[in-house]
């Protein structure tokens, strides 16, 4: 773990004299779990975080406590703490880089200029993390990273306490979870590259038992253009690992699941459900595992497969 003192120093400008002074902040317990939150995550928007600290359920529209609000009352219930979150994370990524020390987190915005923000390497040391490779993610990769994270808050409160296990990109990457231990199994698969190079695939994220023994693979998609030949060496791969019970496609785009379908067809193995995303009206994606966007008559079938999947994994 890295040095850390009791109080960390944060350099700011005075406005009156507009001369650099600085400033004690005391880290505590929940600066360090936010920094492995990010950690784990890559990023995370502070609305984010407060989703991973609130109780699913007292937030989440669907739930009895929130579910009668307005759709403005539920972006108020997680915007006021994240608005405290995002100060103090302002403050985290002030402190002064002193004797190789420097900011716990590092602030960016996105495309559509969201703020987020990740571990650093120092703020890795410092909450006790598995992983040394931290800093900033690539402007390209925080949307997927973003969509990733939404999915993984959503099957962690899914499932509570059933024993369920949820990984990461990073942990899926890395082969070791948040806390250092080494995952249940690899999660990979043989994937065929175009030129016939076989590598080995992980899913970006993975919804697993204890065990390991059976596992959801979900993919994110963002893309519009991606080759159908990808998809079909992917679910290729899926479909001959017997360790998988389904294969979820969390799709950005309509034309996208489209595309994912088409190469289904091909892969019956492979147990692929294809979903959109739903926005929860808080400045929150998820997967439509309601699939509330088809007609009420075309829902349950696919209802009842998404029952069957959690169900294979839910211990």
């Amino acid at each position: 773990m890295g040095r850390l003192p009791a109080t960390s120093r944060i350099g700011v400008i005075d406005r009156r004299t507009n001369e650099r002074r600085s400033e004690g902040i005391d880290i505590d317990a929940t600066d360090l779990a936010r920094v492995r939150a990010l950690a784990r995550w890559y990023c995370l928007t502070p609305r984010h975080l407060i989703a991973l600290e609130e109780p699913y359920h007292s937030w989440h529209p669907d739930a009895a406590t929130a579910g009668t609000l307005s759709v403005e009352e539920r972006s108020r219930l997680i915007g006021r703490r994240a608005e405290a979150a995002r100060r103090r994370l302002g403050k985290m990524a002030r402190v002064e880089a002193v004797g190789g020390d420097g900011p716990l987190v590092v602030g960016n915005l996105t495309l559509d200029r969201q703020l987020i923000y990740s571990a650093t390497r120092f703020g890795g040391r410092a909450a006790d993390t598995s992983w040394d490779n931290l800093g900033p993610i690539n402007l390209y990769s925080i949307e997927h990273a973003l969509l990733g994270a939404e999915v993984g808050i959503q099957l962690q409160g899914l499932m509570g306490t059933t024993g369920a296990r949820v990984f990461s990109q990073r942990e899926l990457d890395t082969g070791h979870d948040a806390s250092g231990e080494d995952l249940p199994q690899k999660y990979r698969s043989g994937f065929l590259r175009r030129g016939g190079e076989v590598t080995e695939k992980a899913p970006d994220l993975v919804l697993s038992t204890s065990s390991g023994d059976k596992y959801i693979a979900v993919e994110v998609e963002r893309d519009t253009n991606r080759p159908m030949d990808v998809y079909k060496a992917k679910l290729s791969a899926y479909e001959g690992n017997l360790d998988i019970a389904a294969t979820w496609y969390v799709c950005e785009h309509p034309a996208t699941a489209k595309r994912v379908l088409r190469a289904a067809e091909e892969f019956p193995g492979a147990n692929v459900r294809v979903m959109l995303l739903r926005d929860l009206g808080n400045g929150l994606r998820e997967a439509d595992i309601q699939y509330l966007h088809l007609p009420e008559h075309e829902r349950a079938s696919q209802l009842q497969l998404i029952a069957e999947d959690l169900q294979k994994v839910a211990r």
